[in-house]
């Protein structure tokens, strides 16, 4: 008679680029943990609900042993997230505010049994868009410009994941703004001709399709002239932002 000892719940958690191009994987850091749940993939009975896995000496385990059924994983970055999970959709995540929280979202899933012969994989992917600005201008070398404010206006901040679209982003209120560069009271940016330099900070935003207003205040002087305010608006501003992509605007 042939007795099967219990069997460890082994994780090897990866994580893909948040790029332009195709994803490569890294390493999960060993010094930050992620939550995971797990459901029986015959009967979607919970397995394992919200556990913290960290990594310790013999890796990344969770604590419960392979059941005699095949399991299907779902997982999350940061840990103090709180998403809602559902037998029938999995995670749920529900009025997030992508300015306000200022990180970045990880997201995995899997599906494997104790039969196999190495850990289970779980490949964690960035689920919000990455965004960030450049100016340069490409007057004459007499003209001097001086950037003093970019703002974003008619687009979304706060959205759903994975409650009406299935892993998808849902918006609802497309009507916040959002101040990407401001130059503080009576000063401001100079702007190079030719070469492009960043502006403000790089912010996470809710992936979505929209066209709201980017308007760009600035202001330009010939030589040693005053200096002479300008507003530029762009009224079709295209916000066509995918789940971890990497978008710069020049």
């Amino acid at each position: 008679r042939t007795t099967k000892m219990p069997v460890d719940i082994g994780f090897h958690p990866v994580i893909g680029h948040d790029t332009r191009a195709v994803s490569e994987s890294i390493p999960f850091p060993q010094d930050e943990s992620f939550k995971l749940y797990a459901a029986d993939c015959s009967n979607g009975s919970l397995y394992i609900t919200d556990e913290e896995i960290s990594f310790r000496n013999d890796g990344w385990r969770a604590s419960r042993k392979w059941p005699e059924a095949s399991l299907h994983f779902e997982a999350y970055w940061p840990t103090d997230l709180n998403p809602e999970y559902s037998r029938s959709e999995g995670l749920q995540i529900k009025d997030f505010n992508a300015l306000k929280d200022g990180r970045s979202i990880l997201l995995a899933t899997a599906e494997s049994d104790n039969e196999i012969d190495t850990l289970v994989t779980l490949r964690f992917d960035y689920i919000l868009s990455r965004v960030e600005f450049r100016m340069l201008h490409s007057l004459s070398e007499d003209m001097a410009v001086r950037l003093k404010k970019v703002e974003i206006k008619d687009f979304a901040l706060t959205g759903d994941y994975n409650t009406k679209i299935s892993r998808a982003w849902y918006t609802e209120n497309n009507t916040d703004s959002y101040v990407v560069y401001q130059a503080p009271e009576g000063e401001a940016m100079d702007i190079p001709a030719g070469k492009p330099i960043y502006v403000g900070n790089e912010f996470f935003g809710i992936p979505q399709t929209h066209v709201p207003q980017l308007v760009v205040d600035y202001e330009v002087r010939f030589g040693t002239a005053t200096w002479v305010p300008q507003t530029e608006t762009i009224e079709c501003f295209s916000t066509d932002w995918e789940q971890s992509k990497h978008y710069t605007y020049t």
